[in-house]
């Protein structure tokens, strides 16, 4: 949830998540129940871009070099170092005609476009993290959209739909970014076509449960004569 000094924490199992509203990144108005489908993260090592598991092409990381969302000093620099482009890969089996969206939390240092590349299936979208907009999105890749999370940091996020059942490279991308960098955290890849709220991981996939809402009223609660 989002929590009322507007900073991404989990909540215990079997809890309420009363998440509290972010306009333009800051909190805005009272807090409500989040009620979610099934989802999992299944990126693992989700906020741990140093580790071995994701491949760095002319890219380094600089590992907790920042205040994350979370509000813990856990977010990682990436580097470019040499080339054209530089990036971060990793790899994530999926479905044939099944339906991806992606996402992580960028804040900018010294380079304004971010892209989330699928490298496998061709797709790209590109977002503006300076000041907070897409740019374009191509290929597989659609509806990419970007969400104020406040202090400089952006959810940045896509979809798509695979065009073959198999192992897919994606990752965060830079272009012409020699000694330039950005902040990265918290990476996710979930089953579904929209984005949900962020799901930490380390070393397996994590699911986070449906939820219900029991007597929150019914139909002679809330009735058309009502006008609801």
């Amino acid at each position: 949830r989002i929590n009322s000094q507007g900073l991404i924490e989990n909540v215990a199992s079997g809890q309420s998540r009363l998440n509290y509203p972010l306009i333009d990144g800051k909190v805005v108005g009272c807090p409500h129940h989040i009620l979610e489908p099934e989802r999992a993260n299944l990126q693992v090592n989700s906020e741990e871009f140093d580790n071995a598991l994701w491949n760095k092409a002319r890219a380094s990381i600089t590992p907790n070099d920042a205040i994350s969302p979370s509000g813990l000093l856990n977010a990682d620099k990436l580097v470019g170092t040499s080339g054209a482009s530089s990036y971060l890969f990793d790899g994530v089996s999926v479905v044939s005609g099944s339906v991806y969206t992606i996402s992580v939390f960028v804040k900018y240092i010294d380079i304004s476009e971010f892209v989330i590349v699928n490298f496998t299936q061709s797709g790209n979208a590109y977002f503006n993290i300076e000041n907070g907009t897409v740019i374009s999105n191509f290929g597989t890749m659609t509806e990419p959209k970007i969400e104020n999370y406040g202090n400089g940091w952006y959810r940045c996020s896509a979809k798509f739909t695979a065009n073959a059942t198999e192992g897919v490279a994606y990752g965060p991308f830079l272009n012409n970014a020699t000694n330039k960098s950005v902040h990265i955290w918290g990476a996710q890849f979930e089953l579904g076509d929209y984005l949900t709220s962020y799901i930490p991981t380390t070393t397996t996939a994590v699911t986070r449960s449906a939820e219900t809402a029991n007597g929150a009223g019914d139909a002679t609660t809330f009735n058309d004569s009502e006008g609801v």
